[in-house]
C-alpha cells in the first residue's frame, strides 16, 4: 500500500537560490571552526599524572621508534638490492612511520605543566616565534605539531606565523587538532 503524505505536515520550504559571485551575490563568509580556538586546559592532576607517565614511558618509546627505523631501513636495504625503486620506499616509509607520532598526545612536558595551567598564552607564542625565527631563509615550510600551539589555538598560530611571514599551507590537509602546515609567504619586491 503506498504511503501517503500526511495532510497536517506542511511542506518542507524550497532551497534559496545560490548565486554567482559574477552576478552580484556575495559568497556566504567562511568562517573558522570551533577547533581553530584554544581548548580548555587540562587539570592539574591530569597533568601531572601525564607528566608521570611521559617520563615512564619515554625510554620505551624512544626504543619502539629506533626498533621501527631499524626494521624499515633493514626492509629498504633488502629492497633496494633487489629492485631499485625510490618513491615507493619514500612512501613506504611515510606509510609506517606516520601512524606512529614521535610524541604522543598525551604527553605533558614540564613546561606544558608549568605553563597550561596557568592559562599563559605568551609561552606558546614565544615558542612558535622561536621556532619560526630559527628558519633559514630558504626553508619554504614549516609545520607545528597541536602541543606547540595548544594555549592559543591554531588560529593564534596563525597569527604569529603571519607577522613572521608565514601562511597556511592550501596544499595540505586542515587538521587544527593534530598539525598545521604553513608555507613563507612570497615576498613582493618593491623596488
Amino acid at each position: 500500500m503506498p504511503a501517503t503524505p500526511s495532510p497536517s505536515l506542511p511542506p518542507p520550504p524550497p532551497h534559496p537560490p545560490y548565486g554567482h559571485p559574477r552576478d552580484g551575490a556575495a559568497p556566504p563568509p567562511q568562517t573558522l571552526s570551533s577547533d581553530w580556538d584554544p581548548v580548555p586546559p587540562r587539570s592539574r592532576a591530569g597533568l601531572i599524572v601525564r607528566h608521570i607517565c611521559t617520563v615512564l614511558y619515554f625510554p620505551v618509546h624512544v626504543l619502539l621508534i629506533i626498533a621501527l627505523a631499524v626494521a624499515v631501513f633493514a626492509f629498504g636495504l633488502v629492497a633496494e638490492l633487489l629492485i631499485f625503486f625510490d618513491k615507493p620506499m619514500e612512501r613506504a616509509l611515510d606509510r609506517a612511520l606516520d601512524p606512529f607520532p614521535f610524541r604522543p598526545r598525551w604527553w605533558a612536558t614540564w613546561s606544558e605543566l608549568r605553563h597550561e595551567r596557568a592559562g599563559d598564552p605568551e609561552f606558546y607564542r614565544a615558542r612558535i616565534g622561536e621556532h619560526l625565527g630559527r628558519k633559514k631563509p630558504t626553508d619554504s615550510t614549516a609545520f607545528f605539531r597541536f602541543h606547540t600551539y595548544r594555549g592559543i589555538g591554531a588560529r593564534g598560530l596563525l597569527d604569529v606565523a603571519a607577522e613572521h611571514g608565514w601562511q597556511l599551507d592550501p596544499d595540505k590537509k586542515l587538521r587544527p587538532l593534530r598539525q598545521v602546515d604553513l608555507i613563507r609567504k612570497a615576498r613582493q619586491d618593491t623596488t
